[in-house]
């Protein structure tokens, strides 16, 4: 299970962790990585010493100068872990012990046209299924007046609302909607930030936006 969702980083990029935890023992690469995971809910990467049988759990990638790895320690990491994309500038952004690795547009288009946007960046529509990634955004937005689709719709069925990431269903376990939102006033089916109807709305999906991409090490 632990060694189909972690595999070496390549060696010929310079990056950096983000640690996310105590430094633990473990006597091999498998038993590094169910420690990672057991004790780390945000474990995307870590490094292992086989030398003195230490193991560092780590959550995001992004390139530096210098090197995380030695000669001693082996990096390992989830795919999308790597906060980076050919083709846009992603960052990353923290609140609490939460972080995202997000892209914000400057050009508007519809709910459709954003989310192949995304995808194509190898990335998906932001998603909020805990009050700290609905923080992240609005940190990030709250000095900017404009409106930004995010990853939520119920476009298969009405009412039901899932996230673009994985499909699953959005619970309804915290307030997530403006009040009185969702309405469906006028087939309102994708999901979107609004400062007129704060923090989130739902519109028609061909209602022109900004859009929010991010990259999600946790699904990989």
């Amino acid at each position: 299970m632990y060694t189909t969702k972690f595999t070496t980083f390549p060696s010929d990029i310079t990056v950096k962790m983000t640690s996310v935890g105590p430094t633990m023992p473990a006597s091999t690469f498998l038993s590094c990585a169910r420690r990672c995971m057991k004790y780390v809910t945000t474990c995307s990467s870590f490094l292992y010493n086989q030398t003195i049988n230490t193991c560092i759990p780590g959550s995001w990638l992004v390139r530096s100068e210098t090197s995380v790895t030695s000669t001693l320690a082996t990096l390992y990491y989830k795919p999308g872990a790597f906060c980076e994309s050919r083709l846009v500038n992603f960052t990353i952004k923290s609140y609490g012990d939460v972080s995202a690795c997000m892209w914000l547009s400057n050009s508007s288009a519809n709910y459709d046209t954003a989310r192949k946007y995304c995808l194509n960046l190898g990335s998906h529509l932001y998603t909020i299924r805990i009050p700290n990634k609905l923080f992240i955004l609005l940190d990030v937005v709250h000095t900017l007046n404009v409106d930004y689709w995010v990853g939520l719709n119920d476009i298969a069925e009405e009412g039901v609302f899932r996230w673009e990431d994985d499909n699953s269903l959005w619970k309804k376990d915290w307030t997530l909607f403006a009040s009185g939102q969702p309405d469906n006033l006028g087939n309102e089916d994708c999901v979107q930030y609004s400062p007129t109807f704060y923090p989130i709305n739902d519109r028609p999906c061909s209602y022109l936006s900004r859009f929010i991409c991010e990259i999600s090490p946790l699904l990989s």
